[in-house]
């Protein structure tokens, strides 16, 4: 590879062209250099043969499967395969046997998903599915923008029905309180299609197609913002003549993110949904947990109606809401738990006792010392 009276010296020019094919990057561009010759080369391995060691030669050759064990009661040096390069291992606990891969003989293979797999809109709760809004896919040039440049070639690309064309703002405000699902990209592109679209949607933490529970808090189409007051009625506020712009750019900018970003034509935007994002579950005064919404730093609260979800199959069985039960059977006599209030906050407790609603408990102050009290109301 580097010898220049080498008879391949050609296949590794050390000067060669690149082809940025429109690309800005170098590391982006097609290098240039020849194909390597197959002849060629196993023609010109074979006059270097003689000078390999009856140990390099095995290694050019297929083996036997290894299995490496550890046993403690072996203690030996191993010396090193490569001298000079990789230290001998001074006290090798290690034994290696060779290991007969197990055959298939009399097994019965399942082809395909096992019987049960969950699939499309019954996918188990986060599992990314397109099935969960009505859509049509084609396979044409759209001009999908892939790492800052239109795409050239045929994209995959989804059309989703849209409920809400010519308006259907009072349907949305039936929503407002209610939960739903949502999901959107990042700003970065991704390139639409099948598999590879899918696992770099993986790798953000919310994306269309994965969902993330959330409440509509508020509505908006142009003219209005839809939100509801204390006695459940909805009320609209009109936007300044600055918000109404503001509104329009959101709309195109939403519209051209879904097309040009992820080839989803999700088609005009006329009604945005806001959306707060499922934090958890928190715990009431009454024992009882329930979910928690609010804005979450970083992630997205506005979306077009269209690409919103109101209801899913399967539930993340993680954030189902509980009714309190009675103390005594959630914290029954020697439970241990940790304790919260005002008085040795974080202290491991044991509950001693209960007495109607309350529970008499020994908190654990320092090493060798403990505190008794009661909690009222058993929480």
């Amino acid at each position: 590879m580097t010898d220049s009276k080498s008879p391949i010296i050609d296949f590794y020019p050390r000067d060669f062209e690149l082809d940025m094919n429109g690309k800005k990057m170098e590391w982006e561009a097609v290098v240039k250099i020849p194909f390597i010759e197959e002849d060629r080369l196993l023609a010109a391995m074979r006059t270097k043969e003689d000078f390999l060691s009856p140990a390099e030669r095995s290694r050019n050759d297929f083996g036997v499967t290894l299995k490496f064990s550890y046993n403690p009661n072996i203690d030996e040096m191993y010396l090193s395969s490569m001298p000079g390069v990789f230290p001998d291992v001074a006290r090798c606990h290690c034994v290696a046997n060779v290991f007969e891969l197990p055959t298939l003989e009399g097994l019965e293979i399942i082809v395909g998903l096992c019987e049960g797999a969950k699939l499309g809109i019954h996918a188990l709760a986060g599992f990314p599915s397109l099935k969960t809004l009505p859509h049509t896919a084609e396979l044409g040039y759209h001009g999908v923008n892939l790492f800052q440049q239109d795409s050239r070639n045929e994209s995959m690309v989804l059309r989703l029905e849209n409920a809400y064309q010519g308006g259907g703002v009072e349907e949305a405000k039936t929503k407002i309180g209610r939960r739903v699902f949502v999901g959107k990209c990042n700003r970065d592109s991704i390139p639409p299609g099948d598999f590879l679209f899918l696992l770099l949607l993986l790798r953000r933490r919310l994306g269309y197609p994965l969902l993330k529970e959330g409440r509509v808090n508020a509505v908006s189409d142009e003219l209005f913002r839809y939100h509801m007051i204390e006695n459940g009625q909805v009320i609209p506020a009109p936007h300044s003549p600055n918000e109404m712009d503001t509104w329009r750019r959101k709309a195109e900018r939403m519209e051209n993110t879904y097309s040009k970003k992820m080839g989803i034509v999700i088609g005009t935007v006329e009604v945005v949904f806001h959306v707060d994002i499922l934090k958890g579950l928190k715990r009431t005064d009454e024992g009882a947990m329930v979910k928690e919404y609010a804005q979450v730093p970083g992630v997205e609260t506005d979306y077009a109606a269209q690409t919103v979800v109101e209801e899913v199959v399967s539930e993340d069985r993680r954030f189902l809401e509980k009714s309190a039960i009675p103390i005594a059977e959630e914290f029954p006599e020697g439970s241990r738990a940790f304790f919260l209030g005002e008085f040795n906050y974080g202290r491991p407790l044991e509950v001693i006792k209960h007495d109607a609603n309350k529970v008499d408990i020994w908190i654990a102050t320092m090493v060798g010392s403990c505190a008794s009290g009661g909690a009222r109301d058993g929480r």
